[in-house]
């Protein structure tokens, strides 16, 4: 066994599989993806992350993070479901030892379908897992708790944790159905989108509430009904699972009165059957005693048979009324066993669900016949896995299920998105890891003859590439506060990612940095022209006063987004990745404005905002006009004196405003093809176009947004601006809790845990360096998140996991604590903790005890020809030159105005 943190592994079934049968024990798991172009570059990058955990300082979920999110996802693919370093380590080595073979699979299961598995399969506890791990899933289950306590006057998470209430069917039916959506949101989230949706019985109403068809609350109440249906029904007969065609079974049933019938097409050799008692047990006893498989299932009702007729037809009266619509993706019903629009499931539909036959295998050869070969079955256990492979009588099929009884729901269900990955699909790794992940450097593996090998690495210093800082002054035009705190600027993240990006650096060479009041003129136009951008999990709302942030360039053109907060601690905000730009340059400005016939003061929304205690720095709109089908016109106001505007600034601005109402407003998260030309543009802008708001998953929505002049030029666009809303309560928990972290960032120098420099100075030598020692010890845990007692002190900095973002944090920590210079370089270089207490002692005997700080760096470097000579000769920088490089680029233009 390796050393480290103790944990369990959980392999996947899709080919060759190198684990055992254990499984990752709860809420910690991550999934570790491995690819490469062959079995040789794949064994090669396993051995590479086998060497990286066995370095101090390496988390298993930085690099399940730095694997997934950053690294490439080539042919062969591999993922193991891991809960602890130790783990970790075991599956690696099992992987190198049996590497697998033959063809990469295909580019992706698509096209995938969920299905949603009906009653039967509950357990104790189930839903409580992704309750406390998954927040997508945490947000489906508390709004589907909300509903039911407001309609039903009962709890459902009370029921999940205190299950014995489940044997009432108006309580279980719902208890299912909000599992199951909220599996397949969370699904969703981590970017396992279906592209059809069927459900089996109680599943269909799942079905409908994740493709959009029907709103959760109303398949709540339609499953409440349902279940108080089903409890009247109690005693109408018997249903028994066969292991027959249906065909075969009906002259079964004949030939013993007939007073049964076919309840099910699940399978070709699968039928359920509902019907009298007796007639029921005579078949399944002549079945039995031919050993062909034949079980009486549990309950007295005669589901989807003649028999329930009555109950059905009361359905309706019951039901409040349904708002169908169409299905944001095909919807198969069981019903008919063929597609279904999505605007045709009112309570018709749901009375016939429940006295029609279920035709699953209809519906499942419907979709095998249209190509779709991916099979995700969605619920607390699997039970149609056997019908779906029988459905597809020997051809290619995936079948996948999610959760098991009794097991580790984080954990099951990435063992399902390991499995889709495995055979190709493409995941959202951010969304997958942990929040408190931090990015691990990879280097990527190469497929050649006779073997692989690590592909040649860019222009790097000691081993990590530069990076770039950006700073903007907090009262930008665009902003938004709340309680006197600046919302973390989405709109900052876009132009530091399109500023970075063009900049190139990504390539060898980055160029200087920017800062916001730069002329936009000034940017350079070479690079990308648009780029997606998305927050990444965890990222902050609220900042301290002024944003620094960093581009750190990440895999394949991307950069990371990083935000200087409390403490110099930098905390990931966003990834950004280039793409090619598409989209109008003009649009008929006179067409939509005439469509826009309702107008609205911009003064109506602004008060919206206050009311949640959100205040903009300077109001940019100053009317709304909206159209029937959803499209909102926003005249801006005058430009205010001072800085220039920001095109993505307008995007933003706009789209929380137009966001607001009673209930809050809704954020912006992601931007899919961004793209802002520059130049004088911003000055000339003014209207911005909203398309309709797209309800997403949770409490999201999609729409356009384009900034236009007054000819209806396209001046900045996004394709799909995501939006996520948020209230006073939300943004007063994120307050509390970055206000408890600071608290606990600065504990121990309150508690007598920092350092005096004044006192220190007049110490003798040995008890002054003992003093350093520690408090370098103190300072590199916390910039390493690591306990202090761990910390090498005779170990090279770089050695330990300190990178060059790191550097210059712990730098901000030490000149500002000893009032002394900390060049950069030694920090990255071969110095350890002793080499560094030792200089640093020794200084502070001759630095002034009131001195004002650090002193400024010397020879800054503002040639920029300078500048380019160096970065060119990198390789043969003295030390010197080196910090001199690394403070400008850091903080040479950051200077507020």
């Amino acid at each position: 066994m390796h050393g480290g943190d103790h944990g369990r592994v959980s392999g996947t079934d899709a080919g060759p599989t190198n684990t055992g049968p254990s499984r990752a024990d709860g809420a910690s798991a991550v999934l570790l993806p491995v690819s490469g172009t062959g079995p040789a570059a794949l064994t090669a990058l396993a051995d590479h992350y086998d060497g990286l955990l066995a370095q101090d300082g390496v988390r298993l979920r930085d690099l399940a993070y730095s694997a997934g999110a950053l690294g490439r996802h080539l042919g062969h693919r591999r993922a193991g479901v891991v809960d602890g370093t130790a783990a970790a380590r075991d599956w690696l080595a099992d992987l190198r030892l049996t590497p697998p073979d033959g063809p990469a699979p295909a580019a992706g299961p698509a096209p995938l379908v969920f299905v949603f598995s009906g009653q039967g399969n509950q357990w104790p506890g189930m839903a409580l897992g992704l309750y406390g791990s998954e927040p997508e899933a945490r947000r489906t289950l508390d709004a589907s708790d909300a509903v039911l306590r407001r309609t039903a006057g009962w709890s459902l998470l009370d029921a999940y944790r205190d299950p014995a209430g489940l044997d009432d069917p108006a309580r279980l039916q719902p208890a299912l159905v909000a599992l199951q959506v909220a599996i397949a949101r969370q699904l969703t989230a981590w970017g396992v989108v279906a592209d059809a949706y069927v459900g089996h019985s109680l599943g269909e109403l799942s079905a409908a509430a994740a493709s959009g068809a029907l709103d959760l609350a109303d398949v709540l109440a339609l499953a409440s009904r349902r279940g108080e249906l089903m409890r009247e029904a109690a005693g109408s007969g018997l249903t028994a699972l066969v292991a027959l065609p249906a065909d075969e079974v009906e002259r079964r049933i004949a030939a013993h009165g007939g007073d049964a019938e076919v309840a099910a097409w699940n399978a070709p050799g699968s039928t359920l059957i509902a019907g009298d008692e007796g007639t029921v047990r005579a078949v399944v006893g002549q079945l039995t005693a031919e050993e062909v498989f034949a079980r009486v299932l549990p309950g007295t009702v005669a589901f989807h048979s003649s028999r329930v007729e009555a109950v059905a037809g009361r359905l309706a009266d019951r039901l409040p009324e349904l708002r169908p619509r169409p299905a944001d993706a095909r919807f198969v019903s069981t019903v008919t066993g063929a597609t279904l629009d999505g605007s045709e499931l009112g309570p018709e539909h749901w009375a016939d669900n429940i006295r029609r036959p279920v035709r699953f295998l209809h519906a499942v050869r419907h979709l095998l016949d249209t190509g779709h070969r991916a099979f995700v079955e969605i619920g607390a256990h699997p039970t149609l896995a056997p019908a779906l492979n029988e459905a597809a009588e020997g051809g290619p099929v995936l079948v996948v299920p999610t959760l098991r009884r009794g097991e580790p729901e984080r954990a099951a269900l990435l063992t399902t998105a390991a499995r889709l990955y495995e055979a190709g699909a493409a995941l959202d790794f951010s969304a997958l890891a942990p929040a408190d992940r931090r990015p691990v450097r990879l280097r990527p593996v190469e497929e050649q003859a006779g073997g692989a090998r690590f592909a040649p690495a860019g222009r790097v210093f000691g081993g990590l590439r530069l990076w770039r800082a950006h700073q903007r002054r907090t009262a930008g035009h665009g902003r938004f506060g709340w309680r006197g705190r600046p919302l973390a600027s989405f709109a900052l993240a876009a132009d530091t990612a399109l500023s970075a990006l063009a900049a190139g650096v990504e390539g060898a060479t980055p160029s200087t940095p920017t800062v916001e009041n730069t002329p936009a003129a000034e940017t350079p136009a070479a690079g990308p022209q648009a780029v997606d951008l998305r927050l990444e999990v965890g990222a902050r709302l609220l900042t301290d006063g002024r944003e620094t942030w960093a581009a750190v360039p990440v895999a394949d053109g991307a950069v990371e987004l990083q935000l200087l907060g409390d403490g110099g601690v930098w905390h990931i905000q966003a990834l950004a990745e280039p793409r090619p730009a598409t989209g109008p340059d003009r649009i008929d400005l006179a067409a939509a404005r005439a469509r826009a016939t309702h107008r609205t003061p911009a003064g109506d929304h602004y008060r919206a905002l206050a009311a949640h205690d959100l205040a903009p720095a300077a109001e940019l709109v100053a009317e709304l006009h909206t159209a029937p089908d959803g499209h909102t016109l926003l005249r801006l106001a005058p430009a205010p004196a001072g800085p220039a505007r920001q095109l993505t600034d307008l995007l933003v601005h706009a789209a929380v405003l137009a966001g607001a109402d009673r209930t809050g407003t809704a954020l912006p998260v992601e931007f899919t093809a961004l793209r802002a030309p520059g130049g004088a543009a911003a000055d000339t802008a003014a209207w911005v176009l909203l398309g309709p708001a797209e309800p997403l998953p949770g409490e999201e929505s999609a729409r356009t947004a384009l900034v236009l002049d007054e000819d209806g030029r396209v001046l900045a666009a996004v394709a799909r601006l995501r939006q996520r809303r948020v209230d006073a309560e939300v943004l007063a928990k994120t307050a509390a809790e970055q206000d408890a972290e600071h608290a606990a960032e600065e504990a121990p120098r309150e508690a007598g845990g920092g350092i005096d420099p004044a006192a220190l100075a007049s110490a003798p030598l040995p008890e002054r360096t003992e003093a350093v020692t520690a408090f370098l010890r103190e300072q590199l845990g916390r910039v390493l998140r690591l306990p202090a007692a761990r910390i090498d002190t005779a170990r090279p900095l770089n050695s330990l996991g300190v990178d060059s973002i790191m550097g210059l944090e712990l730098q901000r920590r030490l000149e500002t604590a000893l009032r002394t210079e900390v060049k950069v370089v030694r920090l990255l270089r071969g110095d350890s903790v002793d080499d560094l207490a030792a200089d640093l002692a020794a200084r502070l005997a001759q630095s002034p005890a009131d001195g004002d700080g650090p002193p400024a760096p010397v020879g800054a470097l503002d040639d920029p020809r300078e500048l380019e000579r160096l970065l060119a000769d990198m390789d043969n920088l003295s030390a010197e030159e080196i910090d001199t490089l690394m403070q400008h680029l850091a903080t040479g233009t950051a200077e507020q105005r």
